[in-house]
Parts: C-alpha cells; structure tokens; sequence
C-alpha cells in the first residue's frame, strides 16, 4: 500500500469509545496500521479508547500518549 517509509500517524481516528457501529472497522483499521508500519502512532481523543487500547496492545512500541497542549518536533 504504501511506497516510502511513514514516520508517524497522528490525529483522531473517529472510533468512538464505545465502538458502536465502528467496532467492527477496529481489527481491519489496526491490521492496515501494523501494514503501514509507522514509526510512531500517536492517537487523539477522538480514535476512542477501544481503537488506542487495540494500538496499545499490538503495537506498544509505537504508541505515544497525546493530549491537549501536547508538542511534537519531528
């Protein structure tokens, strides 16, 4: 899918908390990020806590905790 490396992914990935009708979008969304292979994942509020509990657990070493005032320097 992807032709060059990807350093980081960061935003809100509009899985709500509870999952509701996005819950089943959760495990194809994580296997395309593992694809990706991103150096980083830095997810915001709005990915929903079931979604960063999924990056969490496949992919902690990729995982930065965000939140508001947070700054990056890339």
């Amino acid at each position: 899918m992807f032709h060059c490396s990807i350093y980081a992914i960061t935003g809100g990935f509009h899985l709500p908390a509870d999952g509701g009708i996005y819950e089943a979008a959760i495990e194809p969304i994580l296997k395309e990020l593992r694809k990706a292979d991103p150096d980083y994942l830095v997810p915001c509020h709005c990915t929903g806590w079931k979604a960063t509990n999924g990056i969490i657990k496949t992919m902690p070493e990729k995982f930065i905790q965000s939140s508001i005032g947070t700054s990056f320097k890339f």
